[in-house]
């Protein structure tokens, strides 16, 4: 953050805590010349449990990664291989959300 300041980018830290450093955040901010903005959101909504539905979109949206990732990177197997790397790849996105969320196993 403080050499984001010093280049001279602006920044900008949104976040949403329990509120109980609301204070202590914005104090620190201040201090490094941050604009504050607390967003806001419905707990309850953005923690709870995947429907099938949820999955469904998150999957589709796995393959879209991976199909931009295919664009950019180079196979050299027999189209056998290739497909079966793709489908492994793909199945993975069936993977718990937080699997997803944090990195590949």
């Amino acid at each position: 953050i403080v050499a984001a300041k010093k280049a001279g980018y602006d920044f900008i830290m949104a976040c949403n805590t329990t509120m109980a450093d609301k204070d202590g955040y914005k104090k620190d901010c201040d201090e490094y010349g941050i604009r504050v903005e607390h967003i806001d959101f419905d707990r309850d909504e953005a923690t709870k449990e995947p429907t099938e539905e949820d999955m469904d979109i998150i999957y589709e949206k796995w393959r879209g990664y991976v199909d931009k990732f295919l664009e950019i990177i180079v196979i050299e197997a027999s189209q056998n291989v290739k497909d079966a790397i793709v489908e492994t790849i793909y199945e993975y996105g069936r993977n718990d959300v937080d699997v997803l969320m944090v990195s590949p196993e």
